[in-house]
């Protein structure tokens, strides 16, 4: 894999660029917390951070879903959740 180093005046185009693909989320500091959040533009990216709030695990597994349902007395399979996007995390460690 070869190595690239993306500079900050850069990081915004960069990130224009994926986000027509994908759904970018990175640290945004909210409310004077940091958490993992969609974002649309690199400025709201809050680098300056040593954890978040909330870990990134909520990103990888919700924190409830649907399995199965009931109905008539028999039981229903839900089908299965798939992202709009793939996501791209930034940030994250």
């Amino acid at each position: 894999m070869k190595e690239k180093i993306i500079r900050k005046p850069q990081l915004g185009t960069w990130l224009e660029g994926l986000g027509k693909e994908y759904e970018i989320w990175a640290p945004v500091k909210k409310n004077g917390l940091v958490l993992f959040h969609p974002i649309e533009s690199a400025k709201e990216i809050h680098f300056d951070f040593f954890n978040t709030k909330k870990t990134a695990k909520d990103l990888f597994f919700p924190q409830s879903e649907v399995l199965f349902s009931f109905r008539g007395g028999e039981i229903e399979k839900e089908a299965d959740m798939v992202l709009e996007k793939p996501r791209i995390i930034l940030a994250i460690r």
